[in-house]
């Protein structure tokens, strides 16, 4: 979310500025308010799972196929309606969404502030790695693998979605850094001078 803020108000402070050929400032506090309202709404929907709906362990009962005398028993752990579950993937879908419409309203950003190939191979990364978990979470409903299998794989994904996210986006930062330090020294009024400043 602080990432898709910010390359959004670097849009509009881009395209404002080439538009009306003015500087156009933004309010931190305005950016940041942004972020906590939007944090907000995920921590409230977090706790109301958690309190309306908490996860509980099921037995599921199935019969076996090399022995039909024999009862398989899976228990697994989740909520009793599918309400959460898809309401967390219609949000993450719509940021997926959002980011990547800015990646390509920012791709004719200058430099310093271009973010577009970041953020869209940010993009391409959590829509693989939300397949995958559909994937998992068909074979959790299907029982064709062990609860405790499917539970693990979705624990690497949830934690090398956010390891390699972090690494696409931090990592070319620091990188640049190193490389090119004077670039990010500059003083906030230059920075504001370079955006407000039509491009040929």
């Amino acid at each position: 979310v602080p990432v898709l803020v910010k390359t959004a108000a670097i849009n509009h402070v881009v395209h404002s500025s080439i538009k009306s050929q003015q500087r156009v400032t933004m309010s931190p506090r305005l950016l940041l308010s942004k972020v906590i309202v939007a944090l907000a709404l995920v921590l409230s929907f977090l706790i109301c799972w958690t309190v309306i709906d908490p996860r509980k362990p099921h037995e599921t009962l199935v019969m076996s196929e090399k022995d039909p005398e024999i009862v398989e028993v899976f228990i697994m752990c989740g909520s009793e309606k599918s309400f959460w579950r898809l309401t967390a993937a219609a949000w993450l879908s719509l940021l997926l969404l959002t980011a990547a419409v800015l990646a390509f309203q920012s791709r004719n950003t200058i430099q310093q502030f271009n973010e577009s190939k970041s953020l869209g191979t940010m993009v391409y990364s959590h829509f693989l790695f939300m397949v995958l978990r559909n994937i998992f979470f068909a074979f959790d409903l299907s029982n064709t693998l062990p609860s405790g299998v499917t539970a693990t794989l979705l624990s690497f994904n949830y934690s090398l979605d956010a390891l390699i996210a972090m690494s696409i986006y931090l990592l070319p930062k620091f990188l640049e850094a190193r490389k090119a330090p004077n670039i990010y020294r500059q003083s906030t009024t230059s920075m504001v001078s370079s955006l407000s400043s039509p491009r040929e």
